[in-house]
């Protein structure tokens, strides 16, 4: 794996944004596979090892999450939400 520069490392954090609209269409499983991956080798606060992710597709539950998250949501949702939770 090649290294990366702290420089190059910075402008990628700068270079972060939150998106708030999205396409219409379902996420490629390789895009998920990819973001748990990278969840799973992320630091983690106090230790706590999550080992569960739960990948949610269902258009009715993920209206119902993003109504309860945020008033932000205004009737436009995410194709998918992946969940971090306990192993426990």
């Amino acid at each position: 794996m090649p290294k990366l520069n702290p420089d190059d490392l910075m402008e990628l954090i700068k270079g972060r944004r939150s998106i708030r609209q999205w396409l219409d269409r379902p996420v490629e499983e390789e895009k998920i596979k990819a973001i748990i991956t990278a969840g799973i080798y992320a630091p983690i606060a106090c230790n706590f090892q999550a080992t569960r992710f739960y990948i949610i597709r269902d258009r009715t539950m993920i209206a119902a999450i993003a109504r309860n998250v945020s008033s932000w949501f205004e009737e436009i949702y995410p194709p998918v939400i992946l969940v971090k939770g306990d192993s426990k």
